[in-house]
């Protein structure tokens, strides 16, 4: 045997002393190249499914078709959140046409005020004249 077989196998030695087997039931490393496993990782066999030790498992069928995310408080959250993000986009149409009808009576606003403005200017010049001329022919020329 060389070295660096029996070096491996004396490493992976102490990793299996701790785990209960059956008598007669040891490590070996019979075929194939050894390999060193870093601190924590853990051998499973060929057709185990290996997980860390802090991992939740699931029964069978209990999550949903959005994958591995299981019905749980996670989905209930995405529901809330679509149900807050709909009304938010309501609420935001609601104030576009509401803000758009507010621009639309401030320009009218405007344009009513500027009328005024000059309907009064106008008012004032027809005013100022009358005051001056003494005549009703005078008075006619200021319309």
């Amino acid at each position: 045997m060389s070295r660096l077989f029996i070096a491996t196998c004396a490493l992976f030695a102490p990793l299996f002393w701790t785990l209960p087997s059956p008598a007669g039931q040891s490590f070996s490393c019979s075929f194939g190249e050894p390999a060193c496993l870093d601190y924590g990782a853990v051998i499973c066999k060929s057709s185990a499914t290996c997980v860390s030790k802090d991992a939740i498992c699931f029964d069978s069928y209990t999550c949903d078709y959005n994958g591995f995310v299981c019905k749980s408080k996670f989905d209930v959250a995405v529901d809330a959140y679509d149900t807050q993000l709909r009304k938010y986009n309501e609420l935001v149409d609601k104030y576009n046409v509401l803000n758009s009808a507010y621009e639309e009576v401030q320009a009218e606003k405007a344009a009513a005020f500027s009328e005024l403005e000059a309907a009064q200017a106008k008012a004032r010049r027809m005013s100022d004249c009358i005051d001056r001329v003494d005549s009703i022919e005078g008075a006619k020329a200021c319309f």
